[in-house]
């Protein structure tokens, strides 16, 4: 038996399409000059503070798009990593930006 749909679902009288997941912002955070080109185009980011955003990084680095590259301490804070995209990374997030036509 399909599932019922949902009260926007039969508003538009369709499926509609699941909300694009967190997995896409942590990659367009490495996007530095969009329209730079090769490795000029990204950079370095911290790990993520916000809850929500922490399963997907945990998922880019388990897919191996991002390694951990610097170990920062800012004051007396404890330190804090920042992480790089990898060569696999950075295709996928071309692909991405390309594929899916995402404005990063």
């Amino acid at each position: 038996m399909p599932k019922k749909m949902t009260p926007a679902e039969k508003l538009v009288g369709r499926k509609v399409p699941k909300q694009p997941k967190y997995i896409d912002q942590v990659m367009a955070r490495f996007v530095r000059n969009r329209d730079a080109e090769g490795a000029d185009r990204f950079g370095a980011r911290a790990t993520p503070d916000e809850s929500w955003l922490r399963r997907a990084h945990r998922q880019a680095r388990k897919n191996g798009w991002i390694r951990v590259g610097l170990k920062v301490k800012i004051g007396t804070c404890r330190q804090s990593n920042l992480w790089f995209l990898t060569e696999t990374g950075q295709a996928a997030l071309t692909l991405t930006r390309n594929e899916r036509n995402i404005a990063f």
